[in-house]
This record gives C-alpha cells, structure tokens and sequence, in this order.
C-alpha cells in the first residue's frame, strides 16, 4: 500500500532524520544548545543503522533502499543542519554565506559521488577515502563548545576554520581510519557528555 521498505535500520534511520530536523527547528528558534544535542543525537542513530543492517538479511532492493534513503538524510542532518546551526548563531556576513554554501556543497558532492561509485573500494579495508559527513555530529557540538572558553574573534575565527576544514576533507581522497569496536561505546559516550554540557549550558 505504501512506497519504500520499512524494516527496524530504516526506522534507526528516519529517528535519525527526525533529529536532524529538530536540530534546524531549534537553532531556528535560538536553541543552540538543544539543537547540538539533537546533531549529536542523529549521528548515534545513523552510526548504527548500518550496524544494525549488516545484522538482517535485507534483499538487494532493501540494501539499496538503505544505501539511498541513509544517503539522503546524510544530506539533511550533516550538510543543512550544521549550516543551519551556524547562520541561527550569528554566522551571517557574506564570508560565513560562501563558507557554509562551500561546506554544503562538499558533502553534496561526497555523497553524490559515493552513490555513483558505491563503496566497494572501501568495504573490507580499514579507511574511508576523505571525512566521512557523519563525523559533522561529533566536530561541531564540540567546536562550538570553544564558547565555554573564549569569545569575540577568536571563536568566530575558530567555527569558520572548522566549517572549512570539514569541507575540505570531506571530498580530499586521504585515507581516515573507519571507527570500529571500541569507537561504537566511545562515540555513545561522548555524545552523553557532550549532551550534558550543552544541556547545562542551555538551562
């Protein structure tokens, strides 16, 4: 009755998407700090939709589907969501509009082009080519965190580079070492506190 295929990682996915939505929702509304939250929150699920795939036995056309539709909301909650972040917390010169359009154009083009090319000369092997965009969700809530820190320039200089930099490495074809085993307690772990204290912060 209904388009699209619907088995538990999908779902993982689309909580995910909802995340990343409450995350633009927030900032939106000038809650930075639960909108970081929301960011983090959405790269948890989308960490383990993967894993939680690899443990059904999907048909081909359920593999695809998973492929595209994590894909998509990658677009979403690691490419618009960040840069929604950033113009909502008063990233709004002319040089912040060309850096967050570079930005969520290099995690178009790393997406686009990893849909066209697939991950086969990725798969067994123990690096991804360049950043991968779901890393945004740990680099920013941190990032941002420079704010407990220091202020004025300085941190407006400190979010610009990280936007920059993301970018940059999401389409430069360098090896990064793909999180395993210990990664999936560690990046769970830092997403509490990282929730913590932008949860502290907000109140």
């Amino acid at each position: 009755m209904l388009v699209g295929f619907y088995n538990l990682p999908t779902v993982l996915t689309f909580i995910a998407l909802v995340l990343g939505m409450a995350s633009c929702m927030f900032s939106f509304n000038g809650y930075t700090g639960y909108a970081m939250v929301c960011l983090i929150w959405a790269g948890i699920f989308d960490l383990f939709d993967g894993f939680v795939a690899r443990k059904f036995d999907l048909s081909e056309e359920e593999k695809a589907f998973g492929v595209q539709i994590d894909s998509i909301n990658d677009a979403v909650n690691f490419g618009a969501a960040p840069a929604m972040i950033a113009l909502h917390s008063g990233f709004n010169a002319p040089v912040d509009y060309i850096i967050l359009t570079v930005y969520c154009c290099a995690a178009s083009m790393r997406l686009a082009y990893f849909n066209v090319t697939g991950l086969t000369g990725e798969g067994p092997v123990k690096f991804y080519t360049g950043l991968p965009v779901t890393f945004s969700a740990l680099i920013f809530p941190l990032v941002y965190l420079l704010e407990f820190v220091t202020a004025g320039p300085v941190y407006t200089l400190c979010i610009r580079i990280a936007y920059v930099l993301a970018a940059f490495f999401f389409v430069l074809k360098i090896p990064i070492p793909k999180p395993k085993g210990i990664f999936y307690v560690i990046f769970p772990v830092l997403a509490v506190i990282v929730t913590a204290l932008w949860t502290v912060k907000s109140i």
